[in-house]
């Protein structure tokens, strides 16, 4: 069993969750990981795109990593192994539909004081919301329904203790949550699955064992008032965000001051704010690009479940000031400096070098005009019987191919998008990678072919190869070891494009 576990509560608790899975596919993952999502907008877009990178990365893991087969053998791509929830992925604290707060907690047939506590607590509006898309804002609602619905026979939260029981096998077991101080769902589960967590793991007498940890994600993005016309009686609204974290800092230092909730708490934000041109009430039109914050919130949980940073640090804050330009000296790293760059650079260089020219000439039977080359017959090691026509071996190199596909166009949405309005990301070269695009959606980023030359600048800071150097190591130099099938050539790339210290990378 995993000795890990992430838990993204609301939609910033996903996006934080996607960022960890994209840099985990980077090879800077731990070598196991529980991870699952608590939101009760079940149609949110970013919860859904988190649980999608989710669900492909396990299925190019298990195709790419197949012993005897193709195998990426000790080869740091793709090197997590996450571990799904039984309950699946995603878990809502009230799981019925089309419900509201009345109905939860059959209002009408509570006894008269406790139907005027409800009334006190709650406003009519707030008591008949439609909570399908979320809490809206209102943490207070979605404290309620978490305490109702975190229950021991509620499917994940029985899956995550049960994990944790058996989890680690001696080993400290490890147990991070991130969340949005400001929004519904994250700024009311995130205090109340914590405090709820810490007391099983005191009952389970599990304290010396398991340490907890917390990204707490302070404002950084703003979105337009909402529309005039017809919507929910109850709509997110940005003004009040910075308003809404202050009250539950004060509420935090308090609680804080009382008990241990948090052996190591992160605090992340952005000064100033990203400012998105779209509202949205929530459901699917919310999948918004990777944001800075966001990345740095994946990085938090590196540090803590693969770097296994000391746990008792206690608050470590982190911003972005105002300068115009964040490059990869400005964001803290998980590990020896550089360490977060150059797994990048390496992936990046991997993923554009096998969709533009290794995958192409071994989709079908194209692999036929290659086979006498030198590359292949040394990259390309088949188990007796078996040639690259194979089924299994065609959908892996199919995988592949979407799983990177889907990491460029991520990083260029980051580096593009990520930062806001007048300011810029130097994470990468981004318009070497992609042409310009509508932004309706970062699936539709359209990635053109890198020239030889300049494939070695797609990350700066970091002294790459070009593709005329790496097609000469793959025909020369020893291929990938302990490697085989389509995976012996894919660690052979990565191998290669891994790059050296460069400009204090």
């Amino acid at each position: 069993m995993t000795a890990n576990f992430l838990l993204g509560i609301g939609g910033t608790g996903a996006k934080c969750v996607e960022a960890f899975a994209r840099l985990s596919f980077c090879g800077l993952g731990p070598d196991e990981a529980w991870i699952g999502l608590l939101d009760q907008d079940r149609s949110n877009g970013n919860a859904g795109r988190a649980v999608r990178v989710l669900e492909d990365m396990n299925e190019v893991r298990r195709a790419l990593r197949t012993q005897g087969a193709n195998d990426l053998g000790p080869c740091k791509l793709l090197g997590t192994h996450v571990e799904k929830p039984k309950a699946g992925w995603a878990w809502a604290p009230e799981e019925k539909s089309s419900t509201t707060l009345e109905r939860s907690i059959a209002y009408g047939g509570l006894p008269w004081q406790q139907a005027a506590l409800a009334d006190v607590l709650f406003s009519a509006e707030e008591r008949r919301l439609q909570l399908d898309e979320g809490f809206r804002q209102r943490p207070a609602l979605g404290a309620a329904l978490t305490l109702q619905g975190v229950t021991a026979n509620s499917p994940v939260w029985h899956d995550l203790l049960g994990a944790l029981q058996s989890g680690g096998q001696g080993e400290e077991v490890r147990v991070l949550i991130a969340a949005s101080v400001f929004g519904g769902t994250g700024a009311s589960g995130f205090p109340t699955v914590a405090r709820l967590l810490r007391k099983a793991i005191k009952d389970r007498g599990l304290s010396g064992q398991v340490k907890l940890a917390g990204v707490l994600m302070l404002p950084y993005f703003a979105f337009p008032t909402p529309p005039p016309g017809e919507g929910p009686a109850i709509r997110p609204d940005s003004s009040v965000f910075l308003m809404q974290a202050r009250g539950a800092l004060e509420y935090y230092a308090t609680l804080f001051s009382k008990e241990q909730v948090f052996d190591t708490l992160y605090l992340l934000g952005s000064d100033p704010l990203v400012q998105f041109n779209a509202y949205s009430d929530g459901g699917t039109n919310q999948a918004n690009p990777p944001l800075l914050p966001e990345f740095v919130g994946g990085l938090a949980a590196l540090d803590f479940l693969a770097a296994r940073s000391d746990p008792n640090r206690g608050i470590v804050a982190t911003r972005t000031d105002g300068k115009d330009v964040v490059s990869w000296d400005d964001l803290p790293d998980a590990g020896a400096r550089g360490t977060v760059r150059r797994h990048v650079a390496a992936a990046i260089r991997t993923a554009v070098a096998w969709r533009q020219q290794y995958a192409p000439a071994l989709m079908g039977d194209a692999w036929q005009s290659f086979r006498r080359e030198t590359w292949f017959k040394r990259q390309v090691k088949q188990p007796p019987g078996k040639e690259p026509r194979d089924d299994d071996t065609q959908r892996a190199i199919t995988l592949m191919t979407k799983a990177s596909e889907d990491l460029l166009r991520w990083f260029v949405a980051l580096n593009r998008l990520g930062a806001g309005p007048g300011r810029r990301l130097d994470l990468l070269s981004d318009s070497l990678l992609a042409r310009d695009w509508n932004q309706q959606s970062i699936d539709h980023v359209p990635l053109t072919s890198v020239s030889s030359s300049d494939f070695r600048n797609l990350v700066p800071g970091i002294d790459g190869i070009t593709l005329a150097d790496l097609f000469t190591s793959l025909s020369y130099d020893p291929p990938a070891s302990e490697s085989a099938g389509i995976g012996r050539l894919i660690a052979s790339i990565h191998n290669a494009c891994s790059p050296r210290r460069n400009g204090g990378a």
